[in-house]
C-alpha cells in the first residue's frame, strides 16, 4: 500500500485539532438578517423619496444581435411631452466605453450593436412611465449581419484558431478575448500510462444570476462639477473608475456610494 501523502497528513492533523468549528454546522443568525425581513433595511430604490426634483432615465435596447446603425431619430422623442433630452452615443463627454474586464464594450452603441438588448440610446424625462412612452418614438434604422450562437463557430477546436466569420468586434480584428500558451509534462506519455482515458462532449445550460433586486442607480450632480453615485454594486471602485471615464472628469471627482444589496451574485460587478 502507497505511502499517505504528506499533504493529507497536514490536513488531517488540521481537522483533528479543530474538530470543533466556530461556523460550519452551526445555525448562525446573519447580523443584516432581521432588518431585511422586516424591511428597514434601505436599498438603492428606497432612497428615491429621500430627493426632490428627480429626473428618470430609460434605456433604449436593440431587438437585434448583430447589426449596423444606419442612422438614429430622436426628433420625435424629444417633442414628446414631459421629454427632457435623449442621449446617443455623439453626446457622452468623455470615452464611450464601459467594458468590465476589457474595454470593449460601448455605453452607448455607435455604429452597430452586437447583442440583443445593446443601448443605442438614453431617455431622460420628468417621470419613469414617460421617458418609457417616448422611447419608442425613437427610430433606428438598421443593417442586419449574421448572429453567432455558438463559440464554435468562431474557434476551431482542434487548430485552437478562429474561423472565418463576420466580425462582432471589427474594429479589433478578432473576436478572441486572450490566447494562452501553456505546456506542462508529457501529455503523449500520461495517456498512455493512464489506467483510464475519458473522451466525451459536456454540455451545460445557461446560468442567470436572477438576483431580487434589479439594478439601480442614483447620480447627484454636485455644486463644484463632481458627481455622486448611489448604486447597487459589487465594485465601486470599478463604477467609479467607469464613471470618471465616460464623463470625462478625474476619478477623485467621482464618488460612489454602495448601500446594502439585493444580491448580486456577480452580477453587478460591472456599472448599472
Amino acid at each position: 500500500m502507497s505511502e499517505v501523502p504528506e499533504y493529507v497528513k497536514i490536513v488531517e492533523e488540521v481537522f483533528e485539532k479543530y474538530k470543533t468549528f466556530i461556523y460550519v454546522g452551526k445555525h448562525i443568525r446573519r447580523w443584516d438578517a432581521v432588518d431585511k425581513v422586516t424591511g428597514r433595511t434601505k436599498f438603492v430604490a428606497d432612497l428615491i423619496p429621500m430627493y426632490r426634483n428627480l429626473v428618470y432615465v430609460y434605456t433604449v435596447r436593440t431587438k437585434y444581435a448583430h447589426a449596423l446603425i444606419k442612422s438614429i431619430d430622436v426628433n420625435e422623442a424629444l417633442k414628446h411631452p414631459g421629454v427632457l433630452r435623449v442621449v446617443t452615443a455623439k453626446d457622452i463627454p468623455g470615452i464611450n466605453d464601459a467594458g468590465y474586464v476589457i474595454p470593449d464594450q460601448p455605453l452607448i452603441a455607435d455604429r452597430k450593436v452586437r447583442y440583443v438588448g445593446d443601448a443605442v440610446a438614453l431617455i431622460i424625462a420628468e417621470d419613469y412611465l414617460t421617458a418609457r412612452e417616448a422611447a419608442e418614438k425613437i427610430h433606428v434604422e438598421y443593417e442586419p449581419l449574421p448572429v453567432i450562437t455558438d463559440p464554435l463557430e468562431v474557434i476551431d477546436l482542434k487548430t485552437l484558431r478562429e474561423r472565418k466569420h463576420v466580425l462582432i468586434h471589427d474594429e479589433k480584428g478578432t473576436d478572441l478575448v486572450a490566447h494562452y500558451k501553456i505546456r506542462k509534462g508529457d501529455v503523449e506519455k500520461a495517456f498512455k500510462e493512464a489506467d483510464v482515458v475519458v473522451d466525451g462532449e459536456y454540455r451545460t445550460q445557461f446560468q442567470e444570476h436572477a438576483y431580487m433586486e434589479p439594478e439601480a442607480a442614483i447620480a447627484i450632480p454636485e455644486p463644484d462639477g463632481s458627481v455622486t453615485v448611489i448604486t447597487t454594486t459589487q465594485c465601486p471602485f470599478e463604477v467609479r473608475r467607469t464613471v470618471a471615464k465616460v464623463l470625462g472628469l478625474s476619478q477623485n471627482m467621482v464618488r460612489v456610494i454602495a448601500p446594502l444589496m439585493g444580491g448580486g451574485f456577480g452580477g453587478k460587478e460591472d456599472v448599472a
